[in-house]
């Protein structure tokens, strides 16, 4: 399990990367949250640029690549097929197996604590990628949590416990 992300200030100059390279059977299960700006303290991401890149590759087989800019001025911001107005963005990916159905499903079924979030989650081939929308970091880690409590048995065959770090 591989958890990473920040807060992106206004006026930041940032690039996020993360490379993930599995060996034949090997599993991965990874987390990646962003909160642009700082709402409570009612500071937008209006300014600055960030770089994110990802990419996953099984026996140097790439299976998933993602790129993406996100500037503090940009009308993807605000687009309803970009961030939609929302402050909080989290993605999570598990590679090195297919999803069974009822895993999916349930992973489909997890909803958010926080209301006017939105989220979403799809598989292929050997991945599973899951999407969140929102305002609030701690409701998009709740929702992650979730999935992962559907993923961690199917993927690595032990019981979703929550480590106690998770809650500091």
């Amino acid at each position: 399990m591989a958890a990473a992300g920040g807060i992106v200030f206004s006026g930041a100059q940032a690039r996020m990367g993360t490379t993930v390279e599995l060996g034949h059977g090997a599993r991965y299960i990874g987390v990646e949250t962003l909160c642009l700006g700082r709402r409570a303290s009612g500071e937008q991401f209006e300014r600055g640029s960030l770089r994110l890149a990802s990419d996953i590759r099984i026996d140097g087989r790439l299976l998933w690549q993602e790129r993406g800019r996100i500037a503090g001025d940009s009308p993807l911001l605000q687009s309803p097929i970009g961030l939609a107005g929302y402050s909080v963005c989290s993605t999570v990916l598990a590679a090195g197996m297919d999803i069974p159905a009822q895993t999916l499903a349930a992973c489909r079924a997890a909803g958010s604590m926080e209301v006017a979030a939105q989220w979403g989650v799809s598989a292929m081939p050997g991945l599973f990628v899951g999407r969140y929308l929102g305002h609030s970091a701690e409701a998009a880690r709740e929702w992650f949590v979730a999935l992962w409590q559907h993923l961690r048995p199917i993927m690595v065959g032990r019981e979703a416990a929550v480590p106690r770090i998770w809650n500091t």
